[in-house]
């Protein structure tokens, strides 16, 4: 049985509300090293890599000059409507303003970051990012923030953001860690630094044979090699425990 939620949401779930949960899997690894391992669990694992990317359900808007839009999505963004998911509840959300962040260095725009918050509508934000599909399907959005695997498997159209900017490539790992995020109330605050984008996975029940099982699935080769076509990045499967 499978409860989908932005990932801080699903964290939530377990050490604040006390659901029980035999596996949880997170877009966001770190959110288990802060907060699973070791106390509900002794270990986790990086399974696969991700990046965030620029879609639409629309045929028009990128058809002309998808390369240029690449590049310059920053400029032409302005006469359109966007959406992403809530930075307080699904990694996509904070995801997505650290890519704003890295953008205004790349770009050399000072005030780019701040220009893209100031044009976020409240009306397009939601608690996770799969959620944004119907609105762009419904053509209620023009463009969305979303995870690549994400605009594959809803066959959406898309751009890929600069490597620089994307979160996806591990050649830039030590560039994305000039930028933060702030998130949350002061009493919680968290603070979320640039990275490549890795999703991890953890059991929670290790007397559970089935959980167990399934986990064991989610690390073979068998189940790792259909990833690119669901629009990971495969990476190399990597235990972490403290």
């Amino acid at each position: 049985l499978s409860e989908p939620s932005g990932s801080l949401d699903a964290v939530r779930k377990i050490t604040e509300l006390g659901k029980h949960c035999d596996i949880i899997a997170t877009a966001d690894h770190r959110l288990l090293s802060q907060f699973i391992v070791p106390i509900f669990s002794d270990r986790y694992y990086k399974i696969l890599g991700n990046e965030i990317v620029l879609a639409t359900a629309r045929p028009d808007i990128f058809s002309s000059s998808p390369k240029t839009w690449s590049q310059e999505w920053h400029r032409r963004i302005g006469q359109l409507t966007f959406g992403l998911s809530d930075p307080v509840r699904d990694p996509a959300g904070y995801f997505t303003h650290l890519v704003w962040k890295l953008a205004e260095i790349h770009y050399q725009s000072p005030g780019l970051y701040r220009h893209l918050v100031s044009r976020i509508d409240q009306r397009w934000i939601r608690p996770k990012s799969s959620e944004l599909i119907a609105l762009l399907q419904t053509n209620h959005l023009d463009t969305a923030f979303i995870y690549r695997s994400t605009a594959i498997q809803h066959k959406l159209k898309y751009v890929l953001l600069p490597p620089q900017i994307s979160l996806g490539d591990p050649a830039y790992a030590s560039h994305y860690k000039r930028v933060t995020v702030r998130i949350g109330s002061k009493k919680n605050r968290l603070e979320i630094d640039g990275a490549p984008i890795r999703s991890g996975i953890a059991l929670l029940s290790p007397d559970n044979t089935l959980a167990q099982n399934f986990l064991n699935y989610m690390l073979t080769a068998e189940s790792t090699n259909l990833l690119p076509r669901l629009g990971y990045t495969r990476i190399p499967v990597q235990e972490i425990s403290p």
